[in-house]
């Protein structure tokens, strides 16, 4: 596959448009039987496979999870665009150690699953933008990323209580999390949440108002952290 040139080099039904990108793998998934055994789905449900370059584009009916450890320590995987939305969830694993990875759009994202393992860690992202996630949980889901600036999730509202959640990214300069009214819910959650995390005295958190007041009266302890040993700023939003 080293010498793999610019025309595709398997294809199959070339009139239907790929709607799933994902670069740098072809050396590992070069056929549809391959991907559907990567994603856990049917291979009925790929209409459209081919190679192009190192990378797989494909057309994938139907929503789908991401499965457990799916590309974990995979260091040749560059990106994975979904442009239907059709990934929905993602297990443990899912994005671990993926060391070149630097683009994720899944804009269809909902929920994390599996709990208490991590689902995105040691990439190359610069930011995240899940438009459509709901519940951010998982320990240490979204952690050690040193190129994150931006993690997005405008109308997520559940923020479960994980350790160490969107830990140790420490070049985040926003987290958008308007709809957010409380990070965790117990009282062992101080500063886990968001240990490490944020540009020192750059980063910006645009929170829930509930989060002014969700520990006994005050603010968040989490972003109380943020405040006082990150220089964060908090915006309490309506």
């Amino acid at each position: 596959m080293n010498d793999v040139s610019k025309k595709d080099i398997y294809s199959t039904s070339v009139r239907t448009k790929p709607n799933t990108f994902i670069g740098g793998v072809a050396g590992s998934i070069n056929s549809k039987d391959l991907l559907a055994q990567k994603l856990a789905i049917s291979v009925s449900r790929i209409k459209m496979f081919r190679i192009v370059n190192l990378d797989v584009e494909a057309t994938i009916i139907g929503t789908y999870g991401i499965p457990s450890n799916c590309f974990i320590d995979n260091a040749n995987l560059k990106h994975f665009i979904d442009k239907d939305r059709n990934v929905d969830i993602l297990q443990n694993g899912s994005f671990v150690n993926c060391q070149n990875l630097s683009v994720l759009e899944l804009y269809g994202l909902k929920s994390f699953s599996g709990g208490g393992l991590t689902k995105i860690s040691n990439t190359k992202l610069t930011q995240l933008y899940f438009p459509e996630l709901i519940s951010i949980s998982g320990n240490g889901s979204i952690t050690n990323n040193s190129l994150l600036k931006k993690f997005d999730a405008p109308v997520a509202t559940t923020w479960p209580n994980n350790s160490y959640t969107l830990a140790q990214n420490p070049a985040l300069e926003l987290v958008n999390i308007p709809k957010i009214q409380m990070i965790g819910n117990s009282s062992n959650r101080a500063g886990q949440h968001l240990f490490a995390s944020g540009k020192v005295n750059s980063c910006v958190y645009n929170v829930g108002i509930g989060c002014a007041t969700s520990d006994n009266g005050g603010i968040d302890v989490n972003l109380l952290y943020v405040i006082n040993s990150r220089g964060a700023t908090v915006n309490f939003i309506p």
